[in-house]
C-alpha cells in the first residue's frame, strides 16, 4: 500500500523539514507502507536511492490524475505534452517517477494523500496555484482516496472579481472533502470554518513543533549526508538570522541595514558574541553585508550551509536568537532557545503567542518601532533563561496533542477498512 505526499519540496529547508519529519513519523508506525513524494523539481537519481521514500514528478502525477479521473482542469496543451516528453529524457533522465503510467499504478494502490503545503490556498498566489491545489483534492475525492491537509496557512480569499465567484464555489465544494484540515493560524482556521462550514478543521501549530523525536537515520543513509556541526568556541552567544523576503518588503535597503546595525551595537554593548547565520542560501549576502556595517571581531558570519538536523543541534549553542526565517524560529523554539521575531506575516505572531512569547515578535511590514525592538532585546537579554523554560513547557503541551497522532488514528481506520 502507498502513501502519497504532496506540497513539499527539497529546495526549501522548511519544506524539506516537514517532508522528512512526516516520512519519519509514517515509517515509525507503518514500515510496510511505500511512501511517495510528489516533487516539482528534479532530484538526483543517487540521492533518491538513499531515502526510504521514492519520488514521482508533478507533471506525471497530474497526467496520471487526469487519466484516472477525466477532470478537465488537468488537461494540458499539445506543446506542454511535448515539453514534458523532452523533460523525461533530458531533465529527469528517464527516472520512472516521470512516467504517468508508472504513477497511475501507484495512485491505484494509495491509501491516503497527505498534503504538506506550507501555504498554497490563498489569493496571495496566482490562480493556477490555487486551482492545482484544489484539483488534487478533487481528484482524490473522485478516486475515493482520503486526504489530510497537514498544518499550513490558509487565506485570504480576496480573489479578483473576475474569478472570485467560481473560485469560492470550488473552495466551498472541494474543501469539504478532506478528512482532516489542520490550520496553522487562527486567522486561517476562522476563514475556512466561515467559508466552508466544515467540522474537520483543526487549529494546529506548525508540524515541526509537534514532532517529539526525529532520527534522520530512519529515513536515509546518513553516510551520504553532512552531519557535522560548526564549532562555537565562545560564550554569551546570540544568533542573527535575516530573511531576504523581509528586505524585499522594506521601502529601501538602507533602513533595513540600519535596523541590524543598531541591533549589533546593542548586543555588543551587552558583551555578546554575535553569529550571523543564513537559513536560506539567498540570505548569505545579507549576513555578509550586516557584518561589514559593523566590523567587530565579536561578530561572525557562519559561512556554512546546514541542513535542518545540523541547524537544530547548532542553535542550542545560543542563549537567544534574533530571526526572520520562520522555520529557524521553529527549530529554535523546539530546542528551547528564545527568539526575537522580526517577521512579515500573521504566522509569526501566532507562533510566538503559542509559546507565550508575544512580547518578542514584530511585524516589520507594518512599521518599524526601533525603540520597542531594542527594549525587547534588552528584556530578553536579561530573562532568556526564564523564557527558555516557558517555551519548553509550551512545546511539551503542543506535543501531547499533536497532529501526527490524529493523522495515524485516521490511517489506522482506513487500513482496517481496506483489510
Amino acid at each position: 500500500m502507498n502513501v502519497i505526499i504532496t506540497g513539499a519540496g527539497f529546495g526549501n529547508k522548511g519544506a524539506q523539514t516537514m517532508l522528512f519529519i512526516t516520512v519519519y513519523e509514517i515509517k515509525k508506525r507503518y514500515s510496510e507502507y511505500n511512501v511517495f513524494f510528489v516533487s516539482g523539481e528534479r532530484v538526483d537519481t543517487e540521492s533518491i536511492k538513499a531515502y526510504s521514500f521514492d519520488i514521482i514528478y508533478r507533471a506525471a502525477f497530474f497526467d496520471a490524475l487526469r487519466s484516472l479521473t477525466g477532470l478537465p482542469g488537468l488537461k494540458r496543451s499539445f506543446s506542454d505534452k511535448v515539453r514534458n516528453v523532452i523533460k523525461i529524457f533530458v531533465k529527469y533522465r528517464m527516472q520512472k517517477g516521470a512516467f504517468s503510467g508508472y504513477v497511475r499504478k501507484i495512485i491505484s494502490d494509495t491509501v491516503i494523500f497527505i498534503d504538506l503545503s506550507g501555504f498554497a490556498l490563498s489569493s496571495a498566489f496566482k490562480p493556477r496555484i490555487n486551482k492545482e491545489y484544489l484539483t488534487c483534492i478533487d481528484s482524490a475525492r473522485l478516486l475515493g482516496i482520503p486526504v489530510v491537509l497537514m498544518p499550513q496557512s490558509f487565506g485570504p480569499f480576496d480573489y479578483d472579481e473576475s474569478i472570485k465567484d467560481k473560485m469560492m464555489e470550488n473552495i466551498r465544494r472541494i474543501m469539504k472533502y478532506p478528512e482532516l484540515i489542520f490550520a496553522r493560524e487562527q486567522d486561517g482556521y476562522d476563514q475556512l470554518v466561515n467559508e466552508i462550514g466544515s467540522d474537520k478543521v483543526v487549529l494546529s501549530p506548525d508540524l515541526v513543533l509537534q514532532n517529539k523525536e526525529f532520527d534522520i537515520g530512519k529515513i536515509t543513509d546518513v553516510s551520504r549526508l553532512k552531519t557535522d556541526v560548526p564549532e562555537v568556541n565562545t560564550d554569551k552567544n546570540v544568533a542573527i538570522i535575516p530573511n531576504k523576503r523581509v528586505l524585499d518588503k522594506f521601502k529601501d535597503d538602507e533602513a533595513f541595514y540600519s535596523l541590524y546595525d543598531g541591533i549589533l551595537r546593542l548586543l555588543l554593548d551587552r558583551g555578546r558574541n554575535v553569529y550571523l547565520i543564513y537559513h536560506s542560501n539567498e540570505d548569505l549576502l545579507i549576513c555578509r553585508k550586516i557584518k561589514d556595517t559593523c566590523g567587530s571581531e565579536r561578530v561572525y558570519v557562519v559561512d556554512e550551509e546546514m541542513n535542518f538536523w545540523q541547524f537544530a543541534e547548532y542553535i542550542s549553542n545560543f542563549d537567544y536568537v534574533i530571526a526572520s526565517r520562520y522555520h529557524s524560529i521553529i527549530h529554535s523554539f523546539k530546542q528551547g532557545v528564545p527568539c526575537i521575531g522580526l517577521g512579515w506575516a500573521v504566522k509569526y505572531k501566532e507562533l510566538f503567542e503559542q509559546c507565550e512569547q508575544g512580547n518578542y515578535v514584530f511585524d516589520l511590514t507594518a512599521s518599524v518601532d526601533l525603540k520597542a525592538i531594542y527594549d525587547a532585546i534588552l528584556q530578553l537579554d536579561t530573562e532568556w533563561k526564564k523564557e527558555s523554560d516557558t517555551i519548553r513547557r509550551n512545546i511539551d503541551l503542543i506535543q501531547k496533542d499533536n497532529c501526527f497522532d490524529k493523522l495515524f488514528e485516521l490511517m489506522q481506520g482506513e487500513k482496517l477498512k481496506l483489510e
